[in-house]
């Protein structure tokens, strides 16, 4: 009796080990064509909302305008002071 493997054999060991091989690779390049690869959203940072109370600040909006009791006409502004200004 012929106990050597017949070419059928070869061929089936040759199929099987392609398969294990391009299968996987397969996969990920259609998934990598329809955008299935793990690639995350990025996530918004939280940030602590820092606060500083301005002095002369009226309306706490974090600018010392001309009508708010902060306001330096000698130094801030224009620069022109006075009823007339």
């Amino acid at each position: 009796m012929n106990r050597s493997p017949s070419i059928f054999t070869y061929a089936v060991t040759v199929v099987v080990a392609a398969l294990f091989y391009l299968v996987p690779i397969a996969v990920m390049a259609l998934c990598i064509h329809l955008g299935l690869y793990a690639h995350p959203e990025p996530q918004p940072v939280a940030t602590a909302a820092v606060t500083t109370v301005v002095p002369g600040d009226d309306n706490g909006d974090g600018i010392i305008d001309e009508d708010e009791s902060g306001w330096d006409c000698a130094t801030m502004g224009n620069r022109i002071c006075g009823w007339c200004a």
